[in-house]
């Protein structure tokens, strides 16, 4: 099926913005676990060091980012 092209554009309402921002950052999130259950291993410190998100089935990540010497997250 073909999808029409995108036109970027900024966003000028500020919800509307951090709505966009939010649904973008869960969905690769979601890609990130599917990634990590399909081919094993750890996606989640990486993810956390550059999005900054911390979702439920990361619980255990923060060890694995302080063994690799990354800095603290900041959790929404």
């Amino acid at each position: 099926i073909a999808r029409k092209k995108v036109k970027l554009a900024w966003i000028e309402n500020n919800s509307t913005r951090k709505a966009s921002l939010k649904k973008k950052r869960l969905g690769l999130v979601k890609k990130v676990e599917s990634a990590t259950l399909s081919f094993g291993g750890d996606g989640s410190s990486s993810l956390e060091h550059h999005l900054g998100v911390q979702g439920p089935s990361f619980s255990g990540s923060s060890s694995v980012a302080s063994d690799h010497g990354l800095p603290p997250f900041k959790t929404f």
